[in-house]
């Protein structure tokens, strides 16, 4: 089953650094700190994924209003790609 993983840096406070975290809508999460905002949200996604033991492809990478967002679907899952016009196509 597909699982959607959502990313979010949180700035720097008085008391921590700057960091990225990971989850998922079953509350699953990953925190990690920042170095680098693109390399690290690539970190917080793979900690994510071995932290959950998740094999399979990461699709997306979308820009959402609070920071990206990407879907994990299994590695034996079929794979539909939608073209221009709309039509599905399935392999």
């Amino acid at each position: 089953m597909p699982k959607a993983i959502m990313t979010k840096f949180l700035p720097e406070t008085l008391h921590k650094p700057a960091r990225v975290k990971a989850w998922d809508m079953d509350g699953n999460s990953v925190t990690l700190s920042c170095l680098n905002l693109g390399d690290d949200t690539s970190r917080a996604i793979t900690a994510f994924c071995r932290k959950m033991n998740l094999k399979g492809r990461l699709i997306g990478g979308c820009t959402t209003r609070n920071g990206m967002a990407f879907i994990w679907v299994h590695k034996y899952s079929a794979r539909i790609e939608i073209s221009a016009t709309g039509e599905m196509s399935r392999y």
